[in-house]
């Protein structure tokens, strides 16, 4: 499966044995979404949830077997940022990288309870001097690693 992000009408899933009949499955954006897509990340261990990524540090959780939005993650204070998240191997928490160089995380499970609006479940000790402009988790050692002007990182 392939994943297109067309702008403004939300989020398609095409086929990639046949790209040419365009998405069979379109997950238009909630009411009043007006952010750009900057990153897609498939949740595992399934690989049914999507993470979008948006331009105003929020993240939609897109369930793909029904096309529904089972929930948004809503990073901490008015930070801008987020656009720079990770998932870990598991597919139980989400980090994000912030603006002003925090990271928050979610635990999925809880996330997906609420299927609304979920404020971060808690940001992470420490931060970078500067924006977080890489997040990523390594799974053969359960860590996650953030970047700005420095490395930091985390056991998960």
């Amino acid at each position: 499966m392939v994943v297109g992000v067309a702008g403004h009408r939300g989020v398609g899933l095409l086929d990639a044995r046949e790209m040419s009949r365009g998405a069979f499955r379109q997950m238009p954006w909630p009411q009043g979404h007006c952010a750009q897509p900057v990153g897609l990340r498939w949740v595992p261990p399934l690989g049914d949830l999507l993470m979008v990524m948006l331009s105003d540090g929020r993240a939609h959780l897109w369930d793909t077997r029904d096309g529904g939005l089972r929930s948004t993650l809503v990073g901490v204070g008015d930070t801008p940022g987020g656009q720079h998240m990770a998932v870990t191997p598991d597919g139980s928490v989400v980090l994000g990288g912030y603006g002003d160089g925090s990271v928050a995380y979610w635990e999925v499970e809880r996330a997906l309870e609420k299927q609304a609006e979920v404020r971060a479940h808690g940001v992470l000790g420490g931060s970078h001097a500067g924006a977080v402009s890489v997040c990523a988790f390594n799974p053969a050692l359960m860590e996650c690693v953030t970047a700005a002007t420095s490395l930091a990182f985390w056991s998960v």
